[in-house]
């Protein structure tokens, strides 16, 4: 699926291809994560990355992989935010600038209702510090189930950045390898994230769950 299909998302039930890695036929890295997440909801999770602005909560997402974590100010641009972090990734560590970007940009948000969505966080990714300069988009998006809800993660890899010309992005794209450690990642950090969910809304905003 190419970032421009994204809305098949929004139709009922699951796709054909719903967690694995797949090389398209352009040459992309396809990344695609299913994680059900038992009892959780949608005021959690808007709590969560409401809140995620230190590295100590970053951390919390993945304790054995997130390195290090800054947010960044960029005012006047078409981002909504940005996060410049360090993760290891299949064993390497990756520099990666993350940016926020509008959910509609990817979406067609006014579906959102009917098709159970709770939360969609869209962006663009860059790796200028790294060994190649992997560039790609990145779409989170968790809706409804009758035991919580499921997040199904989606990444693009040596897609070119928004606005800019093709040869931004890497002419030699990631080997298949990354993208599974990539899904392993990605398979962690949203487990983690919904065992320690419940407990920490708790605590921190009194609401029974």
């Amino acid at each position: 699926m190419q970032l421009d299909e994204a809305n098949c998302m929004l139709e009922p039930g699951h796709l054909p291809f719903e967690s694995g890695v797949k090389r398209l036929a352009d040459g992309k890295l396809y990344v695609a994560v299913l994680t059900p997440m038992p009892n959780i909801t949608r005021e959690m999770l808007v709590h969560w990355f409401s809140t995620m602005k230190t590295f100590e909560r970053y951390k919390m997402w993945h304790p054995l992989d997130h390195v290090s974590f800054e947010s960044v100010d960029r005012p006047g641009t078409q981002g909504e935010h940005e996060y410049l972090v360090q993760e290891n990734i299949g064993g390497k560590l990756q520099k990666l600038s993350i940016r926020g970007l509008k959910t509609d940009a990817a979406l067609d948000t006014s579906r959102f209702d009917a098709a159970g969505v709770v939360l969609c966080r869209f962006s663009q990714f860059s790796s200028p510090a790294a060994e190649k300069n992997w560039t790609g988009h990145i779409l989170h998006l968790a809706r409804e189930t009758g035991y919580g809800v499921e997040m199904r993660s989606r990444f693009w890899i040596s897609d070119e950045e928004l606005g800019a010309p093709p040869a931004a992005a890497n002419e030699d794209p990631p080997p298949d390898s990354f993208g599974i450690s990539l899904f392993k990642h990605c398979s962690e950090e949203m487990s983690y994230l919904a065992g320690l969910l419940p407990g920490l809304y708790k605590r921190e905003t009194g609401v029974q769950t």
